[in-house]
């Protein structure tokens, strides 16, 4: 169904959104305004991941579609995925590859960013490529293990397991929880170009305390014992 510089569809896991690459954005954002407002109520509170495509954004110009969507129609997104399926297929070949041995064993794999507002929960261990904003959530009963930074709200362990744990490229969530144990952030500001380095870490709980380790070979050996070790060396 089209309307004006904006056409969807839908597809298995949810919405894809074509963007007309000739229109200004101000007028694609007024008519994914008009259209879900139109649109709204057949999507009765639905749960949907949206792809967006046609035209590259700006992580700004995303936010801002996501909020259009959501403002204007009964829709909870749980996640934006790349429209890129070249991107999106290595990076599902790297995360198979990454999750061959157990240590993130029945996971389910989100692509793209949770910007704030933004939440996903799953039974299983969960795998994030993209951010996880200020303001989004992250909920699962086993791992969780963010490919980007992670700044939102973390739970690991869900399900009251204390054997599981949380990772990010960079982690510095303003909450996380594994099990009963939980950690605030306390930043409070960013570097001067809006954005923090990498810095792989791991949390996880050892003899009652929620502790956080740079993400190696090391700290999966204290978690998971020599034998782990041996294989990630």
């Amino acid at each position: 169904m089209q309307h004006s510089s904006v056409l969807v569809k839908t597809n298995p896991c949810g919405l894809t959104i074509y963007l007309d690459a000739g229109l200004p954005f101000e007028q694609i954002l007024a008519d994914t305004r008009d259209h879900f407002r139109r649109a709204g109520r057949f999507f009765k509170n639905a749960r949907l991941a949206l792809i967006f495509k046609g035209r590259p954004l700006t992580v700004e110009e995303e936010k801002a579609l996501v909020d259009a969507v959501t403002e204007e129609a009964d829709i909870h997104v749980s996640c934006v995925i790349d429209e890129n399926e070249e991107n999106a297929k290595e990076s599902r070949e790297a995360v198979e590859r990454a999750m061959s041995k157990d240590i993130m064993h029945n996971a389910e794999v989100y692509f793209g960013t949770l910007h704030n507002g933004m939440s996903f929960e799953t039974e299983k261990s969960a795998v994030i490529l993209g951010d996880v904003d200020p303001g989004a959530s992250v909920t699962a009963a086993g791992n969780v293990l963010v490919i980007g930074t992670c700044m939102g709200t973390v739970t690991a362990g869900a399900a009251g397991s204390r054997e599981c744990f949380a990772a990010a490229l960079t982690l510095l969530p303003k909450q996380l929880r594994i099990a009963d144990r939980t950690a605030v952030s306390g930043i409070t500001k960013r570097t001067n170009n809006g954005e923090y380095s990498i810095n792989p870490r791991i949390a996880y709980i050892r003899e009652d305390h929620l502790l956080f380790l740079p993400l190696g070979a090391s700290a999966f050996a204290m978690i998971f014992g020599e034998e782990d070790r041996e294989d990630n060396e």
